[in-house]
């Protein structure tokens, strides 16, 4: 197995600095995940024997300026406390806009007060509040938000979190996928969590790459442009620290869509139901933090489903998003009728059940499964 004295060796070998990709193919190891080139090089990071320059990791020497007298005890207090809350926040991506000012006066009689609490005002020019903004996705989920105006949006609310929930077969995988391509081809960066199959395999299986290749070609996109701006997780890289590095990723990576396929598929990796919450919170609030759109898929059946009802035990704890989208098949009453209808079972309804951002379409939209696998609008 790798270990951090390996990832040393390699940089000294290679001049003192590597890029990740470069560290991962070489050395054989994942990029992301447990024991990953990511997870090495950002523990070495934390002990101040690399650093981060661009894209590349580069080896650095600890270096110790020697002081003429020793600190006082409570100003060296003060220092490791003051280092600790930096490094906490870049951690938590909660970055300050000006470096921590250490020079200040210590006065021994001076104590922390326990439990302070900041309150907050609503800002006064309305000019400089912010707008609502859409990421468009290019599939049905562009049509069914609305702006202030009553409007169309044009897309997803951005850094909204929505889960698309309907029973197996509905179509959900395929409109993420979709949204997948779509979303990287345009240049923005997505990250597809796969969590119901496999992204690659090396036996002759279609896998999901394969079938997601076939996809952009029938949709004409570009799949060199694609392969640049889509990073890919599959079921066997989640774990329970998976948390911890997806807020390395998506931050450094600079993820616009996070899409996550399904959150059935995620419970079946963490397994704990209550560890399955917290880690899905975490990734929620992540989202939330760095801006980035979410999307989650959920094996739900809507008619059963009470978006009112908060149960810890569900697979989809509803009121940590933004907001519900349902499919499920389509229904038609004709008195009389004995005989099914040719293709009919194609036939899907897809609605928003609530968002808590914008306004959205009321009614259904009727799309279809097409033959080659696509989602396609039936126009009213």
């Amino acid at each position: 197995m790798v270990n951090e004295d390996d990832i040393i060796n390699f940089l000294i070998e290679h001049d003192g600095e590597a890029t990740l990709d470069e560290v991962s193919s070489t050395l054989k190891i994942p990029k992301y995940g447990l024991n990953s080139a990511y997870a090495l090089l950002y523990s070495l990071k934390s002990k101040n024997i690399v650093e981060r320059r661009g894209d590349k990791w580069v080896l650095i020497e600890r270096r110790r300026t020697p002081t003429t007298s020793p600190p006082k005890p409570i100003e060296e207090a003060m220092k490791a406390v003051a280092k600790t809350f930096e490094e906490a926040s870049l951690i938590q991506g909660q970055f300050s806009p000006t470096p921590l000012d250490l020079q200040v006066e210590i006065k021994p009689e001076e104590h922390l007060a326990p439990g302070v609490i900041s309150l907050m005002k609503p800002n006064k020019p309305y000019g400089t509040l912010k707008n609502l903004k859409s990421l468009e996705s290019g599939t049905v989920l562009d049509m069914l938000f609305l702006n202030p105006n009553g409007e169309s949006l044009g897309g997803i609310p951005s850094s909204g979190q929505f889960a698309i929930i309907g029973p197996l077969g509905a179509g959900k995988s395929l409109i993420v996928g979709e949204a997948a391509l779509r979303v990287s081809d345009s240049g923005l960066r997505v990250l597809y969590v796969s969590l119901d199959d496999f992204w690659r395999f090396e036996s002759q299986r279609f896998d999901l790459q394969s079938r997601m290749f076939l996809m952009a070609k029938i949709l004409d996109l570009n799949w060199d442009k694609i392969s640049e701006n889509l990073y890919v997780l599959d079921q066997r890289l989640i774990n329970e620290s998976f948390k911890e590095n997806y807020k390395r990723l998506v931050n450094d990576e600079k993820i616009s869509l996070a899409i996550f396929d399904s959150l059935d598929g995620l419970k079946s990796c963490i397994r704990e139901t209550k560890t399955f919450h917290e880690i899905l919170r975490d990734i929620v609030q992540t989202n939330k933090t760095y801006g980035i759109t979410g999307i989650f898929t959920a094996h739900l059946d809507p008619s059963r489903f009470d978006l009112h009802i908060a149960n810890e035990a569900s697979i989809f704890p509803a009121h940590l998003m933004d907001g519900v989208i349902a499919v499920a098949d389509a229904q038609i009453n004709a008195p009389g009728l004995k005989t099914n209808i040719k293709g009919f079972k194609r036939l899907k309804v897809i609605w928003v059940l609530n968002c808590q951002i914008c306004g959205f379409e009321e009614s259904g939209i009727l799309i279809c499964i097409t033959r080659d696998g696509l989602i396609r609008l039936i126009e009213p």
